[in-house]
């Protein structure tokens, strides 16, 4: 065929892959067929692991379990602290309760102890010059345990009370009981209230001082104090007397013992009244009569705690130097406040002051006194109690018997 005149060869149309047309905008993806390739709702393999775990496999992570103990107890310390909190406010109240009410009983034993003083005032000038009714009576029998062989005298008023209240009065070093017996007019006074009187003689024959200082003494069942102590369950059983009001008083080498028979036998002594004394236990030392200037002149420091023994007796103590060690041993012991809860000025004399820390417990200052302090009848009557017979007079609670 002529090369112009052939034909065409016939097109053959190429097999196309028809894409299917959307149906929406490129954005709407709102179309009905899927795409072969990709699967909804399905992981491929090649996505990571972390991938797959997902935000709860983070409470597995020991970061975040380490930090949630940190919380768990830091809220169980801040629950601690609240507990610790609440219960300092209520000791803070109770602490402030308890001194209103020692401020209170404080104020009120002030005006009742006026009101006795002066009565026992009066008293004691009545009795001036007249002298006892009876004679001291040494006891010579057996009386207990006595292991530094004591002696003791013993007053009794013509007219006893029933179950007399007993009262020991101590002599001072190189006195004697019947100097004791004649320095106050507390023996002419138990002739009008019924009282019985024990007199101790020391055994120390160098200066008659009392044994304040061997360790034996200063506990149960020892020394000086033992012998005193067997003298006074000796006239209650004997003169069926009142155990729940037994006194001791003294000056001196006296208060010194004083001190030491409430600390020993707080069992058997109710109330003291140490006239110029030292603490309990201040000179304790092995050996008989140890005396220590700086124990005496206040030179000795300790707290209060150091001096605590177990006791809970009354105690008043009047006192020139040396005052504050006294008063250390006795609010620790009586468990009272450091500070006086009542300050009396000019009292019970002028130029005397009085600190009350409680019902059970005084400390009178005389300003200006030497050591050797004269006794006043009237604050010893007034302080035991002793110008009141009966239910509404001062006695121990609990009292052991003998």
């Amino acid at each position: 065929m002529p090369l112009f005149n052939r034909h065409p060869a016939e097109t053959i149309p190429v097999a196309r892959e028809e894409v299917p047309q959307r149906k929406s905008s490129l954005f709407g993806r709102r179309h009905s067929s899927i795409s072969p390739t990709r699967k909804y709702g399905v992981r491929t393999a090649t996505q990571p692991e972390s991938s797959r775990r997902g935000l709860p496999h983070r409470k597995e992570d020991p970061s975040i379990l380490a930090a949630r103990e940190r919380v768990v107890k830091a809220e169980k310390m801040e629950k601690e602290a609240d507990f610790a909190l609440i219960a300092a406010r209520t000791a803070v109240r109770e602490a402030r309760a308890h001194i209103k009410m020692l401020e209170k009983e404080a104020k009120q034993e002030a005006r009742l102890a006026k009101i006795k003083q002066t009565e026992a005032k009066s008293i004691s000038k009545r009795g001036h010059g007249l002298g006892p009714a009876n004679s001291l009576v040494q006891i010579t029998e057996p009386f207990g345990p006595n292991p530094t062989n004591a002696s003791f005298y013993l007053y009794l008023p013509t007219n006893l009370a029933p179950k007399p209240p007993v009262l020991v009065n101590l002599h001072w070093c190189h006195g004697s009981t019947q100097a004791a017996f004649r320095g106050t007019q507390l023996a002419n006074l138990a002739d009008t209230y019924g009282y019985s009187m024990i007199f101790p003689d020391s055994p120390s024959m160098a200066d008659k001082c009392w044994g304040v200082s061997p360790p034996q003494t200063l506990s149960h069942n020892g020394g000086d104090s033992q012998g005193i102590s067997s003298m006074v369950k000796w006239t209650l059983s004997k003169y069926e007397g009142d155990d729940s009001r037994v006194f001791s008083m003294g000056t001196s080498s006296g208060a010194m013992m004083t001190n030491v028979l409430l600390g020993s036998y707080p069992d058997v002594l109710a109330v003291g009244s140490a006239w110029a004394g030292v603490a309990a236990r201040m000179l304790r030392r092995n050996g008989y009569g140890i005396w220590s200037n700086a124990c005496a002149t206040g030179q000795v420091i300790k707290t209060g705690a150091e001096w605590k023994p177990s006791l809970r007796p009354h105690i008043r103590i009047i006192r020139s130097q040396n005052l504050q060690k006294e008063i250390k041993d006795w609010t620790a012991v009586l468990e009272l406040p450091n500070s006086p809860v009542q300050t009396l000025t000019d009292h019970p004399q002028s130029g005397w002051t009085t600190y009350v820390y409680g019902t059970s417990f005084t400390a009178t200052s005389a300003f200006n006194i030497t050591h050797d302090i004269r006794t006043i009848d009237y604050l010893v009557l007034s302080w035991f109690d002793l110008i009141y017979i009966g239910s509404g007079c001062f006695s121990r609670p609990n009292a052991s018997g003998v």
